[in-house]
């Protein structure tokens, strides 16, 4: 019997077909397209999870990202501020004083003179993610800026860290007990220079005691009899005070380096 030629309709049914199941060099698990190929998707050399990709040693986790030596957040160096662990000098002279009223040459009318008794700040040690500051101060021995190792120095930021926001820094209030005039609510701010040799644009705020001097230099009212010009009011705990406010100072390294704790 002889076989009825294909119709059309067949023929176009059967090339599809036939196409898909010829054996074909290329497709989803050949050597060279999806999957398993050494150049292409997914396990190849040169993809996510290859030497030079994502996960590799040139990629998230490499010697060159986060977790290496010089890196993101977990590496062996720090930059150290210039300022820590340098004493500075205070230079009376540079201060200008605002209040109270001919506070300087009040004090050389009663022969008695700020350059007798230098201030000197240490800054120990900055928190700069927190901007938080921390300083003692102490007495100098005269012109010299060497520290007075007779004074036990003051921890300006006992109470409270001092402010730091680069250059500028502020600490306390505290009060400073040093034996010829006791400062109350003391703070002092100033600017670091780039190098740390210097503070510049100091100030210094502080209620000063005038107890045994206030019926001289107080005005007239409750506190003196009118000889003085001062305006002064009770201290924060007891005793006459006056408001005292300087600016402008500059202190300077005394090449001494950090203070000594204990007299």
């Amino acid at each position: 019997m002889s076989l009825r030629p294909l119709s059309l309709l067949t023929l176009l049914l059967l090339v599809p077909l036939v196409a898909c199941t010829t054996s074909r060099p290329r497709g989803d698990d050949d050597t060279a397209d999806d999957d398993d190929s050494a150049t292409a998707d997914d396990d190849d050399t040169t993809d996510d999870d290859d030497t030079t990709g994502d996960d590799d040693t040139a990629g998230d986790d490499d010697t060159a990202d986060d977790d290496d030596t010089t890196g993101d957040d977990d590496d062996t160096t720090s930059t150290v501020e210039p300022f820590i662990d340098v004493s500075y000098c205070l230079d009376w002279n540079t201060m200008t004083f605002t209040s109270p009223p001919n506070f300087v040459s009040t004090l050389d009318s009663a022969n008695a003179s700020l350059n007798d008794s230098p201030l000197l700040l240490n800054p120990t040690s900055v928190n700069i993610p927190a901007a938080e500051i921390f300083m003692l101060m102490t007495v100098a021995e005269g012109l010299n800026c060497l520290q007075d190792t007779s004074y036990t120095p003051y921890d300006l930021t006992d109470d409270q860290p001092g402010s730091f926001q680069s250059p500028h820094f502020s600490v306390g209030p505290q009060t400073i007990d040093l034996g010829n005039f006791v400062l109350h609510e003391t703070q002092f701010e100033g600017d670091f220079s780039s190098d740390g040799t210097q503070i510049t644009a100091g100030s210094l705020t502080a209620r000063l005691e005038v107890t045994d001097y206030s019926m001289l230099l107080c005005s007239s009212g409750s506190w003196g009899t009118g000889f003085g010009s001062w305006s002064c009011s009770a201290c924060p705990t007891s005793g006459v005070c006056v408001d005292l406010v300087g600016s402008g100072a500059v202190w300077t390294d005394n090449g001494q380096g950090p203070l000594t704790l204990a007299p």
